[in-house]
């Protein structure tokens, strides 16, 4: 979307830009630090009583400061800040003094109105100067490259000028002799590239806030509870949502045994995989008592929205834990239990059932493994999405990741302690787009390597040795 408009000079006093057809019009305000546009105001009051879009622009003398002329700028705009862009015109003289000079200006007006002004210039002058600085901080650009001397009506097509350090133009000036009804001479004609709404963030336009006593709903957050030594756990919470707007989703977190001495305030952020009105927190517990059995971890999730409301939705508790946790029934010769993609851990799985999901197209992410036979231990070392083979682990510690949505792509198992010559520990992956491969053994890889597929499931049992 894009709108049609005009730009107007001190030499064009007296428009009507009730009578002009423009979607906004750009009004010259200010010249270096002693001239002001004696029919700025008339114009700025007819093109608001029109409810035309409007900017105002300071021309640059240069060889003074650029916080100089913004203060008598800003000085003589100020009832039309928030209501209108505001321009710095870069040309003539003042393109001697080069982009630090147009930097200061633009800076100054930014600290004291708190809207970032726009730039116009010639296309020559956007290739011919360093703006790299000016593009890094964020700062609009207007240019001017003119494919006609004389126009009737607007071209929001008009053809686009190489603007080198600019990923794209706010707004293109492309000639200087357009024609339109209601002024009897030649007119500047501009298309900007953008809606109403896209000017008004420009003009730095505070949208109207609505009486709201409501605060923010959410449903009660809950936590993908660590075992086995993983230092990082997550924080979630779903169907947050507020009647007028939502502004924040923040969570106080603090462990038990520190008497919120380590409490320290959160952002959440939207939840990573993808669901709407759902936000997560990816929590370090070394920063909150560590990874020790016992310590609680505490997180209490607060929403807040646009009018100063706020609502806690809830407190969930993570008590950290280095152990897999004891089975409720017999487990066989071993027991395990798998992290899943949008499932968090799954139920421990006895010896020979599905550890994970089958059918389901969801990557495993993270697996514990522990031996039930006295003497017998179990080390573990996963391949892992982005980082490959990982370190080995003993059992109760999980191999993988968990929070960080990657997939666990390979595993070996191998048996350890005073007994494990005894046993052969045999275990098996199902694959994406493969399915359950063959049995595999002591050290064996199972699952694939460098294929970028995931691993969904594995069975695992132990068996002794024969003789």
């Amino acid at each position: 979307m894009s709108m049609n408009g005009i730009d107007i000079a001190s030499y064009q006093a007296g428009i009507d830009l009730a009578s002009v057809p423009c979607d906004f019009a750009i009004i010259k305000a200010t010249e270096g630090i002693s001239y002001v546009n004696p029919d700025c105001d008339r114009a700025f009051q007819s093109g608001e009583d029109a409810g035309k879009k409007l900017g105002i622009y300071h021309f640059a003398s240069g060889g003074i400061s650029g916080t100089d002329e913004a203060d008598f700028f800003i000085n003589n705009v100020l009832g039309y800040i928030g209501k209108a862009i505001p321009v710095l015109d870069w040309e003539a003289n003042a393109i001697n003094y080069g982009p630090e000079y147009a930097l200061e200006f633009m800076r100054r007006v930014l600290e004291r109105t708190g809207v970032k002004p726009l730039i116009y210039m010639s296309g020559s002058v956007v290739t011919g100067q360093d703006w790299a600085q000016a593009v890094a901080e964020d700062y609009g650009l207007w240019v001017a490259a003119y494919y006609t001397d004389y126009i009737e009506g607007y071209n929001a097509d008009a053809p686009m000028y190489d603007i080198a350090y600019w990923p794209g133009a706010a707004m293109l000036q492309y000639t200087s002799g357009g024609h339109l009804p209601g002024w009897g001479g030649a007119l500047d004609l501009d298309v900007f590239y953008g809606d109403a709404a896209a000017w008004d963030a420009y003009a730095g336009s505070k949208p109207a806030v609505q009486e709201d006593t409501q605060p923010p709903t959410g449903d009660k957050p809950f936590t993908d509870r660590p075992i086995c030594n993983e230092q990082h756990f997550g924080v979630w919470v779903r169907n947050v949502r507020d009647n007028i707007g939502l502004g924040s989703v923040k969570a106080a977190v603090w462990s038990v045994d520190k008497d919120q001495d380590d409490l320290v305030w959160y952002d959440m952020q939207p939840s990573p995989d993808g669901e709407a009105n759902s936000y997560a927190l990816s929590i370090d517990a070394n920063k909150h008592g560590g990874v020790a059995d016992g310590n609680k971890i505490i997180c209490d999730v607060y929403a807040f929205d646009t009018a100063g409301n706020k609502n806690c939705l809830g407190r969930c508790v993570t008590e950290m834990t280095t152990k897999i946790g004891s089975p409720l029934h017999d487990m066989g010769n071993v027991m395990a239990k798998a992290y899943c993609q949008n499932r968090g851990w799954l139920d421990t799985a006895a010896e020979g059932e599905t550890v994970g999901t089958v059918g389901q197209s969801l990557r495993m992410e993270a697996l514990a493994v522990r031996s039930c036979i006295d003497g017998v231990g179990i080390s573990l070392q996963g391949h892992v999405q982005k980082w490959g083979w990982m370190q080995t682990v003993n059992q109760d510690q999980a191999i993988g990741t968990m929070t960080q949505s990657l997939r666990l792509e390979a595993v070996r198992l191998t048996l350890t302690g005073e007994n494990a010559g005894k046993y052969d520990i045999c275990y098996r992956a199902h694959v994406q787009d493969v399915g359950w491969q063959g049995w595999v053994k002591d050290g064996a890889v199972a699952g694939t390597e460098g294929k970028g597929l995931r691993m969904e499931a594995v069975h695992i049992k132990i068996v002794k040795k024969e003789g």
